[in-house]
């Protein structure tokens, strides 16, 4: 198992330090990736593509369980994230896309946050749009 976490950092002080990567078996099975608040498209899609991207070929998972947290929605009025819904879209294909190359395309993927119903019905909309096409 491979668990990566994109959080804003400090916002949930005490988890997600970026050096907290497992322990025992699971040492390097853990990836923590703090931003910033006001994290946007540009610094999400980076660590989508430098990190993500590349630790999951390397794991070369049999699925993709994806929480799809969208309170980094710039409308969110707790998450401090200032993510569009151009970013979440290209969040998403980069997603899809692993699952097809890497799994056979087994993605399951639950609802997280979002605390503005704008924010959170049209992020839905379009991730559902990537995800089922």
């Amino acid at each position: 198992m491979f668990f990566l976490s994109v959080h804003q950092w400090l916002h949930y002080p005490g988890t997600g330090a970026a050096d907290d990567t497992g322990c025992g078996d699971g040492e390097g099975a853990t990836l923590n990736v703090p931003l910033a608040a006001g994290a946007g498209d540009e610094e999400h899609l980076s660590v989508f593509d430098e990190l993500l991207g590349p630790t999951l070929t390397r794991f070369s998972p049999e699925f993709l369980l994806l929480s799809s947290g969208f309170d980094v929605h710039h409308r969110d009025p707790l998450g401090g994230m200032l993510v569009t819904g151009d970013g979440i879209v290209e969040l998403t294909r980069r997603v899809r896309g692993w699952a097809e190359k890497l799994c056979g395309c087994r993605l399951v993927s639950l609802l997280e946050g979002c605390y503005d119903l704008k924010g959170l019905s049209s992020s839905v909309l379009r991730h559902l749009q990537i995800v089922s096409d």
